[in-house]
């Protein structure tokens, strides 16, 4: 087995210290000859750690087919001192396949006794926001303007480490370091994309004096204390779930039901259409309510006795409502914000729209959620 050390000068724009203190941090990225332990080798491990104030580099090659137990036992070693391990796609692929692996030499993993940090887990709810490709390491670090000297992936390495076992080739030994040591520097890098995630999930503070409603778009100002890397335009849906024939149809006399979201720097700033409607909030405890048709609203049986018996009836699940002409804003979370609809069964939600910081910040907090899916 071949030990490769060394430290390395790497420019991180994100703050990796939010995560964990960086002592605390290991990087890191395996090569293999396959998909599965049971008939294929790994070969190359690839970390990164942070000590005295430099990051260091350590590579585990495996020169022989023999070396396996060692690269693992070497690397679980390095493991223990250290309390994070993050990745990229190492929840599907780099942990498990290493577990299968040590099982086969009748040795148990330690990844239970440390926390895992998967950076695909946190960029695929971004996919559709960035408009990325695929959510493939490299592709990311294209939308991210990060270069590589190496132009192989790792499927196209497996022959080149045959015959490196064959040849001993040093040519073909440090193109397989070189492809394990941009996975892994490039790593810290990639954390940068996940400005995204913490400007639009983290509680922003809202710019009070950039709050405003135009032509029935209200437009609010998020800040943030941390900078995303690439501007991004982002126009989507409000209403994105399955629509009836009939939501549809109601949709079609608005000029619009879709957002805008912009991020720039450590701002955002999010439209959303306000719409001026005459909408219906329905109670479920329709029992305890008189339907009264000539004023087309339901009241609760305890003020109904005042009403002529002539002029209510019970109140079903499709007529217990009361109605409101208002400003609305479509309803992220119905749970949170009260609910009123177009037509009993739509799947039009909408609350209320009010002007005070206090609803508009947790609105716009919840509407990202859900609309974004972070």
């Amino acid at each position: 087995m071949r030990v490769i050390h060394r430290k390395v000068s790497i420019l991180i724009s994100y703050p990796a210290e939010m995560i964990a203190p960086l002592n605390q941090l290991l990087f890191f990225d395996i090569e293999t000859t396959g998909f599965s332990p049971a008939s294929s080798s790994l070969y190359l491990i690839g970390m990164l750690s942070f000590e005295d104030g430099w990051w260091n580099l350590t590579q585990l090659f495996a020169e022989s087919l023999s070396d396996e137990q060692k690269l693992l036992e070497t690397f679980f070693q390095i493991l223990a001192q250290k309390k994070l391990l993050i990745h990229f796609n190492g929840d599907m692929f780099d942990i498990p396949y290493i577990t299968k692996c040590a099982a086969q030499y009748g040795i148990s993993a330690p990844f239970s006794s440390i926390n895992s940090f998967d950076i695909y887990k946190k960029i695929k709810p971004l996919k559709s926001l960035l408009g990325l490709s695929s959510l493939k390491q490299k592709s990311i670090e294209q939308f991210l303007c990060l270069t590589r000297k190496d132009p192989f992936d790792g499927g196209q390495l497996i022959p080149v480490y045959q015959e490196y076992l064959r040849t001993r080739d040093e040519r073909g030994y440090h193109a397989l370091l070189l492809h394990n040591e941009e996975d892994v520097l490039q790593m810290p890098k990639l954390l940068s994309i996940l400005s995204y995630y913490d400007v639009l999930k983290k509680q922003s503070t809202l710019v009070k004096d950039r709050i405003s409603v135009q032509d029935h778009i209200l437009t609010v100002v998020m800040e943030q204390t941390i900078a995303v890397p690439r501007s991004i335009h982002y126009e989507f849906d409000c209403f994105s779930s399955r629509k009836s024939i009939a939501d549809q149809q109601f949709l079609t006399s608005f000029p619009s039901s879709y957002a805008a979201l912009d991020l720039k720097d450590s701002q955002f700033s999010l439209s959303i259409p306000i719409f001026h409607l005459d909408l219906k909030h329905f109670y479920e405890d329709y029992k305890n309510y008189f339907y009264l048709p000539e004023e087309d609203t339901a009241i609760h049986k305890k003020v109904a006795v005042f009403v002529d018996k002539n002029h209510r009836i019970n109140a079903k699940k499709c007529n217990c409502y009361t109605r409101r002409l208002d400003d609305y804003l479509p309803n992220p979370s119905p749970t949170q914000f009260p609910v009123f609809l177009p037509a009993y069964r739509s799947k039009l939600f909408f609350t209320p729209y009010q002007e005070e910081p206090s609803f508009l910040e947790p609105y716009i907090n919840q509407f990202l959620e859900r609309q974004i899916g972070i």
